[in-house]
């Protein structure tokens, strides 16, 4: 079942919830087209991509993937051109502050919760990484605005995985297993020439880590 996140209804998990860790499994960013840097009438553009948010439950917890990406845009008069992108991919560990209350919980609020909150909690993150990547692509500064979850609802979608995709390919029609659904492994670090682990200027709430991982060469 795929659901659009409605606001309203995750706030009914707000205390029952916290968010435990967030992982970066996937950050990635490319240069696309050649930017016309000599005409002063050229203008940037950032352009989201559809979110669909995937949840499984795990032993005391609930693992969400949250693939987040955005296409850069060059207007130059009546020419649009995508010169850039980036995307991530976040994995985000919920926990119920009190275990005892996992019975009564209902599955559609949770993926109301998770499709709002999920993203909610993922966007700073990307934005920074955004910010950062397009730096490092020489490309012109970028700084992607706060997410509303007024605005969630309308680019994001919830799902569960389903058994299939968590079994991982069977056969050669078997869909591909999702990324990052185990946690990264102990004492990982990036190598020599991927980017380094990046954090938003707001702080965390408590509780809450950002485990180093692997990021992919630009």
């Amino acid at each position: 079942m795929t659901v659009r996140p409605d606001p309203s209804r995750a706030t009914t998990l707000t205390r029952q919830m916290a968010l435990r860790a967030l992982h970066t499994a996937v950050l990635d960013g490319r240069v696309v087209g050649v930017m016309d840097l000599t005409n002063p009438s050229a203008r940037m553009e950032w352009v989201p991509a559809p979110i669909e948010v995937l949840w499984t439950p795990a032993e005391h917890e609930y693992r969400v993937l949250v693939p987040l990406a955005v296409s850069i845009l060059q207007h130059v008069e009546d020419r649009q051109t995508e010169v850039g992108s980036v995307r991530a991919l976040y994995r985000l560990d919920y926990g119920l502050v009190d275990p005892n209350v996992a019975p009564s919980l209902s599955e559609e609020d949770l993926m109301h919760y998770i499709g709002v909150h999920g993203v909610m909690h993922a966007w700073p993150y990307f934005r920074a990484d955004v910010q950062a990547m397009v730096a490092r692509l020489e490309l012109p500064p970028l700084t992607l605005p706060v997410l509303l979850s007024s605005i969630v609802t309308q680019i994001a979608t919830v799902r569960r995985l389903t058994d299939a995709e968590l079994a991982g390919p069977q056969s050669s029609a078997a869909p591909s297993r999702p990324p990052s659904l185990a946690a990264p492994a102990a004492g990982s670090s990036p190598s020599d020439g991927e980017a380094t682990s990046r954090r938003p200027g707001k702080k965390k709430s408590p509780g809450t880590k950002r485990q180093p991982s692997h990021r992919k060469k630009v």
